[in-house]
This record gives structure tokens, C-alpha cells and sequence, in this order.
């Protein structure tokens, strides 16, 4: 395979978008016409390949030393029916049913997988379209099917579908459930060549230049595509064209062969499309899934002694749901140990930017949909050169904007908590007969050992009460045939607490240049005089140091990629190390890279 320096003028852009995946649960309802003790008819859209284990069903079909196991709703096997099919894998009518609702989109394909592990599979089966006024618009009936792995490619996309029903007439074996694995496919397009003009990607360690090495950053991607006989606002895509769809870019080399080694930038969701009755192309605006964190409430963590930052990091992840699988947090924030944690509501955003603030980290995502949280590291050089035949513009900044030769760091001092118990939070909250209440609440000061209590107790049940140290998210429920009128109220122990700050400056330049101040952004994680002094002294030696920022133009390379340690050679021949903090790609059919990266000094 040749490299990107090899071919650089042979490139070539492409643009994925998914209109509709099985990631958007929310949008999806499931009906069946009954489950076995083990079935999981989510999971048929997780585009899972194959079950987990090879399961053992009881029926006669499974024998000793097959390698079977026992099956619990820990695994993966998708939907299976309650009823036996017949001695030739027959069912007897009323047939067993799968059905999926979703937001209205086309459909171009299906794939059905059943079980092949088991060797198991519908062979006669029909499979029902309905349009978005749930009207049957068709009706595709297979027979003698012999492939566990079925993909039914459609020469014309159904438009405007909400709903595929498989009901199964006859199973590969006797005697055995349906074991459905997969009833779904994606709704996506892909954009390349003529219907393909541009895309901007944006993608960024901190917002100052270099100077700030640390915070949450959300990348971007703007794309302009081809409106192929006006599909997007009067065709098959007019009803899809909604926020959080799922796009990746793609920068691709041609090799001598002809083929074309794409490089994948990262995955994005579009928020703002714009469709003019006036032009042919359409254009949207796209983030990372970092910047839903925006929008996510973070209820807060409750009063715990020596918890690490990476330990509160996990807990506000774990509060939208991502999985350890999709994060990697540095091990050196397991070090940086917090004596009374505890954080206030806020968004996630927020969240994560007070543990910045106090651990100094970098927190945004990579090209694999991953998200990273970073302090600084030892790097090894990428082995990219740009060399000045390479540049279209080349400015080094020796002299840092925002020198600074003092800093201040606050740190909150928890005095103590108090031994009384206060009320924080009363109301009054009526319940309608068999039904439940849900609230989030904001309590009057900063408490630890918060409970919630409720009068009367009798017909009502308590099923949540969430705390953090300013705030509570409660359920309650009534169990009775008659309205309740609820009394409310949170107790807690109030915490007493200071703000001292730490200065720390550089005495010769102060007295030379006299006082150039940097005020290092707050953070109640920050609780020691110890700790806001090694951040101190931190930001005073980045701040001080004559560190250079490189901000070039050039052809790019799509392999360069943040905190990438990469060599610049200026036009007198002069090779420098730097890291890079931010990158600019523009693709036109052509390649352009704008990057900012700060000067490497091996200390």
C-alpha cells in the first residue's frame, strides 16, 4: 500500500450518512406475538452477526457434548416465540409475528438473520410494508428460504415506511422457537464523486492557542452534498432530514491500481440542515456527540472522602450512558485524589470541565467515536514532515498573546459538616390514582446525607430518590384509586465551607515587567493548598515559557491527528518537533489542512 505522501494529488472525499440505525432506540416500538422465558426482541436491531452461545432449548433439538449452554437474558439471541413449531417446522395459525415501528423513512433493503449457531432459520415467511399512515402497501412472501443470513435488496425504495411486520410460517426444524437474531437494516446513503462538493472538519484540543492546554472540546463538520432530483425536499429523504443523524467523513488515496485507501475522520451528528428551493446543493452543519453533553443534566456527586478524578470522571459518563468501552480515561487522574468530593448540578458539560480544571486534562473524541481524556504524555514522533514545498502559508508565533508572570488558583477548603439535620427543599405534589410522579429538585444549600420524606405514607410507594450534594431527582407513586396530595420534603446536614486562593509568580519578570496576571478557572475539586500550588506553578511555567505556536497552511495528511508529535521544516531549512492541538481539513476535490500546534520541548 503506498503512503499519503506517495499520491497526494489523487484524492478523493466521501460522506456516509445514516438516516436511521438501530442505535436510536427511542425511535423504534417492538410488538410480537409472544415471548419465550429468554427472548430479547431489542436486540434485533443491535446488528448483532451471530448469538452469543450456542443455546440449549430443551426441545429435543440439542444433545450431549454439542457444546450447548444454558441461556439467561445475559446473552444475545434476540426474539424468540413461545410456541413449538410442528413435526416439519410448520406453525399452526395465528403465525408468530415480529413487528417494528420507526420514525418514517424509506426502505431500500432488509436482512433477516435467524440462529447460526443452531443452524436455524425461517424458511417460509411473509414479510408485510406498511406506509406512515399504517396502511399494508405490500406484501413479500418467501418460501423454501435455506440461508440463516437473509438480505432482501429491493429494486425501488419503499418511501415513507413505518413499519415491517415478519410473520413465519414454517421454522427449519421440528419442534423448535423462532430465534429471530436480526429484523432491521440501516436507512444510509453514501455522497461521493459529482454528488459530493465539499466538507469542513474542525477538530480541536483547546480554544486558545496553545496557551490553555486542557478543557472539553466538541469537533465540527459542515458538508455540502448533491440534491439528486430534489430527493431531500421532495423525495424519499424529505422526512429524515432531522438532528442527530449519523455522519462520517471519509479522505481516500488512489493507488497505481485504481483502488482507493479511505481514512475514516470521525463520526458526527447533524444538527442543522439547510435545503434551498433555489440551488441543487444542500449543506449541513454537523458536532460530535460531545456537544449533546451540553444538554444533558448532570445531577451531581454526593460528599465522599478521597475519591479520584477519574473515579468522579466514570460516575458523569455513566450518567449518559456511555459504556467503559467507549471512553479511555488516563490513569494518571486515578492519582489525583480529591478529599471531600463533590459536585452541584450542572450539565455534563460543566461537569467535566470542573474536572479539567482540576486535573488539567484534555477531554474530546477520537476518529474512532471514542472518547479520550488525556494529561500530558511522553510522545513519539508520527513520522509526517511538512516540508516548505509543501506549505502554503507558515507563521511561528515566538512570543505568547497571553503571557502571564503571576497566577492565581482558588481552592475550597470543606470545614465541616454540620450534626443537626436542616430542611433543604418542601412542596406539596399531587398524584393522579395508579400513577407516579417524577421530579428533579434543586435544594437551598449544599448538604451531605440528604433523605427524602413524604407524607402520607400509607398508598404511597417511594420508588427513587437520586441526591447529589445540591440537588435530588425522586419518584413516587400512587397505589391508590383516589387523587393524593403529597407533602415533600429533603433533610440534610449542611456543609460549611471557605475559598482561599494561591499565588504564584515569577519575581524577575514581575519586577522587569511589572504584574501580568492569569486567573486559573475554579473548580471545587480543587481542595488543597498542595494541589492549587502544583497547578500554580503549572500554568505559571506555560504561561512564562517562550514556547512557539505554529499555525500552518499545506496540503494536509488525514493521518495527522490530535497530540500527534509530527516535524515542521521551516523555508531556512530548520526542523522543529511540535504537538498538534487543532486541525482544519478542507476537502473540494482538493486537500487543505490548517493546523495549530505548540512547539515540543523534552524536559
Amino acid at each position: 500500500m503506498a503512503s499519503y505522501s506517495d499520491n497526494v494529488r489523487k484524492l478523493h472525499g466521501r460522506i456516509n450518512i445514516i438516516y436511521s440505525d438501530g442505535d436510536r432506540l427511542f425511535e423504534l416500538n417492538f410488538d410480537v406475538s409472544d415471548n419465550a422465558e429468554v427472548s430479547n426482541p431489542l436486540q434485533v436491531v443491535e446488528n448483532n452477526g451471530e448469538p452469543t452461545c450456542k443455546a440449549c432449548t430443551m426441545d429435543g433439538n440439542c444433545t450431549m457434548g454439542g457444546g450447548y449452554q444454558m441461556v439467561d437474558n445475559s446473552v444475545v439471541t434476540g426474539w424468540w416465540n413461545n410456541v413449538l413449531s410442528n413435526a416439519d417446522g410448520s406453525f399452526n395459525q395465528p403465525y408468530p409475528y415480529l413487528a417494528i415501528t420507526f420514525v418514517t423513512r424509506p426502505v431500500m433493503r432488509w436482512t433477516i438473520i435467524g440462529d447460526s449457531k443452531l443452524n436455524q432459520y425461517p424458511v417460509d415467511f411473509n414479510l408485510y410494508i406498511y406506509d406512515n399512515n399504517n396502511a399494508l402497501i405490500d406484501t413479500i412472501e418467501i418460501r423454501n428460504n435455506n440461508k440463516v443470513v437473509l438480505t432482501l435488496n429491493f429494486d425501488n425504495a419503499y418511501v415513507d415506511i413505518i413499519k415491517m411486520k415478519l410473520e413465519v410460517h414454517k421454522w427449519s426444524k421440528g419442534n423448535a422457537k423462532v430465534k429471530i437474531l436480526n429484523f432491521f437494516d440501516i436507512a444510509d446513503e453514501t455522497y461521493e464523486g459529482s454528488d459530493l462538493k465539499s466538507f469542513e472538519i474542525l477538530e480541536e484540543l483547546a480554544t486558545d492557542d496553545a496557551n490553555v492546554p486542557y478543557g472539553i472540546n466538541s469537533d465540527t463538520l459542515s458538508i455540502v452534498i448533491y440534491n439528486r432530483g430534489r430527493k431531500f425536499d421532495q423525495g424519499y429523504l424529505r422526512e429524515l432530514l432531522l438532528t442527530d443523524r449519523k455522519i462520517t467523513p471519509y479522505i481516500g488515496i488512489e493507488q497505481e491500481d485504481g483502488t482507493i485507501d479511505y481514512v475514516n475522520m470521525g463520526t458526527f451528528y447533524s444538527q442543522e440542515w439547510e435545503v434551498p428551493q433555489d440551488d441543487q446543493w444542500v449543506k449541513c452543519k454537523c458536532y460530535d456527540r460531545l456537544m449533546s453533553f451540553q444538554k444533558h443534566t448532570y445531577l451531581g456527586f454526593p460528599l465522599t472522602s478521597n475519591v479520584s478524578l477519574l473515579t468522579i470522571i466514570k460516575h458523569i459518563f455513566a450518567s449518559v450512558g456511555l459504556l467503559e468501552t467507549e471512553y479511555s480515561i488516563d490513569a494518571e487522574l486515578d492519582k489525583i485524589i480529591v478529599p471531600h468530593a463533590l459536585l452541584g448540578k450542572m450539565s455534563v458539560w460543566e461537569a467535566l470541565q470542573e474536572v479539567c480544571n482540576a486535573g488539567l486534562c484534555k477531554i474530546y473524541l477520537d476518529r474512532n467515536n471514542k472518547v479520550r481524556v488525556t494529561v500530558e504524555k511522553s510522545v513519539v514522533n508520527n513520522g509526517i514532515t511538512i516540508n516548505p514545498s509543501l506549505l502554503f502559508s507558515y507563521n511561528k508565533q515566538n512570543t505568547n498573546n497571553n503571557f502571564s508572570n503571576k497566577v492565581e488558583v482558588e481552592y475550597t477548603d470543606i470545614l465541616a459538616t454540620q450534626t443537626t439535620t436542616e430542611s433543604v427543599y418542601s412542596s406539596r405534589v399531587s398524584i393522579d390514582p395508579h400513577s407516579k410522579v417524577s421530579m428533579t429538585i434543586d435544594y437551598s444549600k449544599m448538604v451531605t446525607d440528604a433523605y427524602l420524606s413524604y407524607l402520607p405514607v400509607t398508598d404511597i410507594q417511594l420508588n427513587k430518590f437520586e441526591t447529589s450534594s445540591n440537588a435530588g431527582r425522586y419518584e413516587l407513586e400512587n397505589t391508590s384509586d383516589k387523587v393524593q396530595v403529597v407533602e415533600v420534603e429533603v433533610i440534610g446536614r449542611a456543609i460549611s465551607m471557605v475559598t482561599q486562593v494561591v499565588e504564584v509568580e515569577e519575581g524577575n519578570s514581575v519586577r522587569n515587567y511589572g504584574e501580568m496576571l492569569y486567573k486559573h478557572p475554579s473548580s471545587i475539586l480543587v481542595q488543597t493548598y498542595a494541589r492549587a500550588l502544583e497547578i500554580g506553578e503549572y500554568m505559571l511555567k506555560t504561561h512564562i515559557t517562550n514556547t512557539g505556536v505554529l499555525k500552518v497552511n499545506w496540503r494536509g495528511n488525514p493521518d495527522l491527528q490530535l497530540e500527534d508529535k509530527f516535524t515542521c521544516v521551516d523555508r531556512f531549512g530548520n526542523p522543529t518537533e511540535y504537538i498538534n492541538q487543532y486541525n482544519r481539513f478542507v476537502f473540494d476535490g482538493g486537500l487543505k489542512q490548517d493546523i495549530r500546534a505548540k512547539e515540543f520541548k523534552d524536559e
